[in-house]
C-alpha cells in the first residue's frame, strides 16, 4: 500500500515512517526537504499519484498562535486539493502533538470538513 506521511522527516513522522516501511509498504516521506511542500503545493501531486492513504504529521514552523492557524489552514486546503486532484479523498486526518505538554493551546480544530476527527491511526 502506497502511504504519504506529511512531516515525515519530523521526530514523529519520521518514526512512523520507519514503522510503515517494516511494514511492507510503499511509504512517501513528504517535507520541504524532500521536495514536498503543504504550504506552497510543491510536489503534492506527484507524492498523492497513487497513494492509497495520507497521514498528516506537518508541523508549524511557528509557535505563535495566527502563523499557527494559517499554517494547518493553507497545508489543510493544499493537501485535500492535491488528494482530490488524485482522485483520492482523506475522510479523516490525525495531528497528534505528543512531544509538547501544552499542545493544545495552539492546535486549532480544521472547521467545516465532515469526517474530520482527532483520531488515533493504527496501521
Amino acid at each position: 500500500m502506497k502511504i504519504v506521511v506529511m512531516g515525515g522527516t519530523g521526530l514523529i513522522g519520521s518514526k512512523t515512517v520507519v514503522i510503515l516501511r517494516q511494514g511492507g509498504h510503499e511509504v512517501v516521506a513528504g517535507s520541504p526537504q524532500n521536495g514536498i511542500n503543504t504550504i506552497t503545493g510543491d510536489g503534492l501531486k506527484e507524492a498523492m499519484a497513487g497513494a492509497q492513504v495520507v497521514i498528516d504529521l506537518a508541523n508549524s514552523p511557528s509557535f505563535e498562535d495566527q502563523a499557527v492557524l494559517e499554517f494547518f489552514q493553507t497545508s489543510g486546503r493544499n493537501l485535500l486539493a492535491a488528494e482530490a486532484a488524485a482522485g483520492r479523498s482523506a475522510p479523516y486526518r490525525a495531528i497528534h502533538r505528543r512531544n509538547r505538554p501544552d499542545a493544545r493551546q495552539w492546535l486549532f480544530p480544521r472547521q467545516g470538513r465532515p469526517g474530520e476527527t482527532d483520531c488515533e491511526l493504527r496501521l
